[in-house]
């Protein structure tokens, strides 16, 4: 369903906001051995769930920036954000509906999981939002962003904009379902 432009960014930055309290609410009085348990010894616990989103937005943003700087802003702007077949399935798959697990590889491996993931993960949600202000007045459904992971796979902006935030709600669920589960330390 197409949307304007103006719609699209002001509810990415509504879901922005709400994902970060979100995970703020989360982590909060957690302790340290609550924030870097896991449930299993290939599963991730909450920081690795926070630093996996950390390494997704440190790969991605430059990638987004780097395209807007070969785009023209203003140029032909279409004030509609529509995503294609394309954008839907891998708006799908990384949403909290997509139940498909994806094999996390390339820049977006998360490092071993730290106890100030929470605060790290913030700045990129920070960032996230400077990059929609940046965002602004270019062309959401011509400008390609391709993927940090693989030559092969192009976004449009509004797609992988949309993504990030998705993106964020999926490992939320996961992350809630880490502290939900048995043997948790909370």
């Amino acid at each position: 369903m197409a949307v304007s432009a103006e719609t699209h960014f002001n509810q990415l930055r509504t879901r922005i906001g709400a994902g970060t309290e979100a995970f703020r609410s989360l982590v909060e009085g957690l302790g340290d051995d609550a924030l870097l348990w896991r449930p299993g010894p290939d599963r991730w616990g909450i920081a690795d769930c926070l630093e996996h989103l950390i390494a997704t937005g440190d790969a991605y943003h430059g990638t987004i920036r780097h395209a807007m700087a070969e785009a023209r802003a203003g140029a032909g702007w279409t004030r509609v954000y529509r995503p294609r077949l394309f954008g839907r399935l891998f708006l799908w798959v990384s949403s909290p509906r997509g139940r498909l697990r994806v094999k996390t590889m390339g820049p977006f491996v998360p490092p071993p999981a730290s106890l100030d993931a929470f605060e790290r993960f913030e700045g990129v949600q920070e960032d996230l939002l400077r990059l929609l202000d940046e965002a602004e007045g270019y062309d959401l459904q011509q400008v390609r962003v391709q993927s940090p992971a693989s030559r092969f796979i192009r976004l449009t902006l509004g797609e992988v904009l949309e993504l990030l935030v998705s993106h964020v709600e999926r490992h939320l669920a996961q992350a809630r379902r880490v502290r939900d589960a048995d043997g948790f330390p909370g």
